[in-house]
């Protein structure tokens, strides 16, 4: 273990005064995803912290293809400061500009929900009232409708980019990013301790972790714990046994099969998300396939059955493990000495860009209001508010999701559409009923609104499903001629279509990475962007 010179003036001036010792040493249990993101983040922006990851190389790490928000891409290269070039060559990612739905009405629909939902530059209420659907709302719909990406050869043979112009996500290989995620590790300086706990020593009087007992009779003890162990919840729910509370009124599924299939050399530059008879099916693309996964119902439907429709839905395919899980949050996330972030604090469905954004989130407010002390408990408060919050928030907007999809009708289907709660949402989906969307209504009618609550990725995200799944609403007027968005459309349209491919501009940015880093624009002034859930 490498002590700073910070570490060492710190240590030897520690004692135990009235507020207890200073945190200077953390054990991150857990080295998938989450782990190894929160030892990086407490070591780069507080080098002086002696950082240690305890993982066992028994312990399988779950996880196939990672999809990501932008804020998470802020997150990797400005906040944690990992370099883009680096990623690039490391992790060979592809671009996210979005999702794509197969959902909301029968048949062969789907809707697109880009990044750039909230910039309205050719016109959500035109594009709803001519074509049906929220797809020619903006320039990244129309770009994700083509496999485009904003980069255009010039005459000179050079590429001009405006990537800069637009939100964009990466989805990663989940082996590769483990892989690099723990060099990265080491070369900061973090411990990566092998081993395998079978129990903890706690404080007789309170909620805390003295130590942890290693398999080959080790204590391993820290200033404070982050639980990073996944579903297993080694140290919140298994040692200090917070109670859970579960999601099953509103989210209906509890088990995953993940899978992969050869794409043809089709990378798609969105996540697609497709309903199936008992559930959904996710659809992230790397380099080299698709990595998917049939979220279901293990009362609506077997293994052997959905395993059936996926063959028959996506024909050949190389099944990998199935996964049951539980959706629900335990009632804190930090309790005593101890913080879980990710997996063992809460899950909602395998929704891997929302699971990144909330590791994100938690990992951040962590770092930035990292408590002096055992004894200082206001950063307890803000990060258990803050976690619960957004647990509850997105709950309710997976939920909403399932009541409005009528793609198909099963008994699956016609279960959530009758019977899952969606009470924390609804007053927003009266409100968009009368009329639609949310985002543009007046500013004193906005005022209002914001009162009632703000959905999971904000009023734009909320309007842009809740249209494309074709819930029940009243159009807003715009005083716009159709011709008009019928023009801008086209414009977008053309110079949309002359931008290179995905495929195009992925040999690009391999050969250039600084074109992608102007579309980062990682730099200082970012930081505004961990500060909300917004896209």
């Amino acid at each position: 273990m490498r002590e700073s010179a910070e570490y060492i003036c710190r240590h030897q001036n520690n004692n135990d005064g009235p507020e207890g010792r200073e945190i200077l040493d953390i054990g991150v249990l857990g080295g998938g995803t989450s782990g190894l993101l929160t030892a990086l983040a407490l070591k780069k922006r507080r080098p002086y912290l002696n950082v240690s990851i305890i993982q066992s190389k028994k312990i399988p790490i779950i996880g196939v293809g990672e999809s990501t928000v932008p804020m998470v891409v802020s997150f990797l290269h400005n906040y944690i400061g990992l370099g883009v070039g680096d990623l690039l060559k490391n992790v060979r990612p592809t671009i996210k500009q979005g999702v794509r739905y197969d959902w909301g009405k029968p048949g062969d629909y789907y809707f697109n929900a880009p990044f750039d939902w909230d910039v309205n530059d050719i016109g959500l209420i035109g594009s709803m009232r001519l074509t049906g659907s929220p797809n020619g709302a903006t320039s990244q719909a129309i770009l994700m409708e083509h496999h485009k990406l904003p980069l255009w050869l010039g005459p000179n043979g050079k590429v001009a980019s405006q990537m800069d112009r637009y939100r964009f996500a990466y989805h990663l290989d989940n082996a590769l990013l483990v892989t690099y995620l723990e060099q990265e590790a080491l070369t900061a300086g973090i411990e990566m301790v092998d081993a395998v706990i079978v129990s903890a020593d706690k404080h007789p009087q309170r909620d805390e972790i003295v130590a942890l007992q290693t398999d080959d009779g080790r204590k391993l003890s820290y200033d404070l714990f982050v639980d990073c162990s996944g579903f297993r919840s080694t140290l919140l729910n298994k040692e200090l046994e917070v109670p859970f509370i579960g999601f099953e009124k509103s989210l209906f599924s509890n088990r995953a099969i993940a899978f992969q299939r050869d794409h043809g050399g089709d990378i798609k530059p969105y996540t697609s998300a497709i309903t199936m008879d008992a559930g959904w099916s996710w659809m992230v693309p790397t380099r080299h396939n698709d990595h998917c996964g049939y979220v279901h119902s293990s009362d609506f439907i077997s293994v052997e059955e959905a395993k059936d429709e996926v063959v028959e839905r996506f024909g050949e395919v190389e099944f990998l493990n199935t996964v049951s899980f539980r959706n629900g949050r335990h009632e804190r996330c930090y309790v005593g000495n101890v913080i879980a972030i990710g997996n063992s604090y809460g899950f909602s469905e395998p929704l891997e860009a929302s699971a990144l954004l909330q590791i994100a989130r938690q990992v951040i407010l962590l770092v930035d209001e990292l408590p002096r002390t055992k004894h200082d408990r206001s950063t307890e408060q803000l990060m258990n508010g803050q976690a619960a919050d957004d647990w509850d928030k997105l709950k309710w907007f997976i939920a909403a999701h399932y009541q409005i999809n009528n793609k198909k009708q099963t008994p699956f289907w016609d279960v959530m559409r009758s019977e899952a709660d969606i009470s924390g949402i609804k007053p927003l989906m009266d409100l968009f009923r009368e009329g639609a969307p949310l985002s543009m209504r007046s500013p004193w009618a906005l005022e209002a609104i914001r009162k009632v609550g703000i959905p999971y990725y904000g009023l734009a995200g909320f309007d842009t499903i809740m249209m494309g799944c074709a819930a029940p609403h009243r159009l807003l007027a715009t005083g716009e001629s159709d011709e008009i968005w019928r023009q801008r459309y086209r414009m977008a349209s053309t110079f949309m279509m002359s931008a290179l491919s995905h495929d195009e501009a992925l040999a690009v940015f391999d050969e250039d990475p600084d074109l992608l880093m102007v579309a980062g624009d990682f730099n200082a002034s970012e930081n505004h962007r961990f500060t909300t859930l917004g896209q």
